[in-house]
């Protein structure tokens, strides 16, 4: 589903015991499982037995059973936990309702492999999608990854849960670029990423699916699985040596949006304790009404038109499903491209998130915004070449009234390109700006600590990596310090983000050590850490622009 930015502005756990479904997610109640050294039964959502073996090294027990995992790498301390149902298989008749308990196993579980990934598309960006692409992954794909030192004799870790990115429409907590070893292990911390339904499997809202709930909404099941998630952390995280009271949610992208989605949801009380949206929106989504008027269409085209459409709907494969809906995912450059979010329900959100912030309705925590310089530079392709090609594009993306200011403010003598024009108004538009508004909203809203960030290193390996900026999620790779080929000033800059961000998930304040002084970000103090080789301090973040774009609201 997709959302107009500037209209916009302007206005659990899984257990073995009794669900309890008051939040739209099965939840036991009890607390975390920890170290056991004998027997001990268990039973299932569906009453079977199970039991936990003797403890051994390596060996974990959780509400679910016993996990062993592996080292995380041959010169690594690190155990990864990889493939932990936190969920039942939503398939059959569970299929468009939120996630139920997973079943327990006997024996030990070899959690050594990730789990399948959330049926999807394949795409990469920059690059246009196959509409008619082979679909990837099955629907049995609620797990989740831990990456931990076990043999740690310190305290209770911080908790850094990871939401992965991907327009809701593609994406998992397994991409290599996510791989928690050297967060764990630098940071101090306890490291998560999980799957969660997308798509049309994720996000479909219908009349039929809401008159089956007891609250009479639908959607939102990819995000009823994130906080299935937070609400395992909780319960399970003790056992891998985490602290369930100080847990960081932090996403890039979509996975930002849903971050946001979080600190706005009533359901997410008290379930973490810091949030970071990392290039993700606070805005865009519809209401029930809305994406029930989408749902009805696409149950249209997917053919379930029959008296019994929820039936119908969970009949047809995931393919029927998913082509019956977007094709391709757009980051949304232009108003009218595909993507699937959260929908305005009353239940799971009350409000927009911006709103729900700005007003101090929101779940106030300790939060970071932040987004990159140059996000868009793989998103807009060859873009303008000519000063007549740059107009004419502006107009195409913003309509004839808009576009002549836009031109007025971002004219090609600005720049030393048409297309560097381009990259500069959409991600500031799209990405920049936005992040200044909502750190804004935090502080108005009452939040106990704002930070703000604008990540501008371009790659320095090569001169064809330099030539693409700071586009959108290459801070990803310093962060989990998964960046192939990185040199000495890149380097350090990953050492220096690891430590921002695994001191925030530890005391809410990403200050410490010999990293140079991240201000917070207040009301006539609009201090931005500007990260990139020197790290500096900025005094707001493209201010007149950003003061443009707030203007068109």
């Amino acid at each position: 589903m997709t959302r107009s930015l500037i209209v916009a502005l302007l206005i659990g756990v899984v257990a073995c015991s009794d669900a309890d479904e008051s939040q739209g997610v099965t939840d036991a109640g009890a607390d975390g499982g920890g170290q056991d050294d004998g027997a001990s039964p268990m039973v299932d959502a569906s009453g079977n037995s199970c039991s936990l073996p003797p403890a051994a090294p390596g060996v974990v027990f959780i509400d679910t059973g016993a996990v062993r995992g592996k080292a995380a790498a041959a010169d690594s301390a690190v155990t990864a936990f990889l493939g932990i149902p936190y969920a039942a298989p939503p398939t059959g008749e569970r299929r468009f309702r939120p996630p139920a308990a997973a079943a327990c196993w006997s024996g030990v579980r070899e959690a050594t492999d990730f789990g399948p990934i959330c049926p999807q598309r394949p795409v990469e960006q920059g690059k246009p999608g196959d509409p008619n692409a082979a679909l990837q992954g099955n629907e049995d794909c609620l797990t989740l990854n831990v990456w931990t030192r076990l043999q740690s004799t310190t305290a209770p870790k911080p908790v850094m849960l990871f939401i992965h990115g991907g327009g809701n429409m593609q994406g998992a907590g397994s991409e290599p670029f996510y791989d928690g070893t050297a967060l764990s292990e630098k940071g101090g911390v306890v490291v998560v990423t999980f799957n969660y339904r997308l798509g049309a499997l994720g996000f479909l809202s219908h009349p039929a699916l809401s008159a089956e709930r007891d609250e009479k909404v639908s959607g939102n099941y990819g995000v009823l699985d994130q906080l299935a998630v937070l609400k395992w952390v909780k319960r399970n995280i003790a056992a891998f040596g985490g602290d369930p009271n100080r847990v960081l949610v932090f996403g890039e992208s979509a996975g930002g949006v849903n971050t946001c989605t979080l600190v706005a949801s009533p359901l997410a009380a008290g379930l973490f304790h810091r949030a970071l949206v990392q290039s993700g929106g606070c805005v865009g989504n519809a209401s029930l009404a809305e994406g029930e008027a989408e749902g009805l269409a696409l149950g249209s085209k997917a053919g379930c038109t029959t008296s019994d459409v929820a039936a119908c709907l969970r009949a047809k494969t995931a393919q029927e499903i998913i082509d019956a809906g977007p094709k391709n995912l757009s980051l949304g450059l232009k108003q009218g491209a595909g993507e699937y979010g959260s929908v305005v329900d009353g239940f799971v959100l009350k409000e927009v998130p911006l709103a729900a912030i700005r007003s101090g309705r929101h779940n106030k925590v300790p939060i970071v915004f932040g987004a990159n310089a140059d996000e868009t530079n793989l998103m807009i392709g060859a873009g303008p070449k000519t000063a007549l090609e740059y107009v004419a594009w502006l107009g195409d993306l913003f309509g004839p009234t808009l576009a002549a200011r836009v031109l007025k403010q971002y004219p090609v003598s600005r720049f030393t390109s048409p297309r560097e024009a381009a990259v500069a108004v959409t991600s500031d538009y799209r990405f920049i700006c936005p992040s200044v508004f909502y750190a804004d909203a935090a502080v108005i809203g009452g939040s106990p600590t704002v930070f703000h960030y604008l990540f501008s290193k371009a790659r320095d390996v090569s001169p064809a990596a330099a030539l693409l900026g700071a586009y959108h999620g290459v801070e990803i790779a310093y962060l989990f310090q998964t960046l192939k080929m990185a040199t000495p000033t890149e380097s350090s800059l990953a050492n220096a983000m690891l430590g921002y961000w695994s001191r925030f998930a530890a005391t809410g304040d990403p200050n410490g050590g010999e990293a140079p002084l991240w201000p917070g970000y207040g009301a006539g103090v609009k201090k931005s850490l500007r990260l990139d080789s020197p790290i500096v301090v900025a005094d707001g973040v493209r201010t007149d622009d950003c003061a443009f774009w707030l203007s068109t609201l």
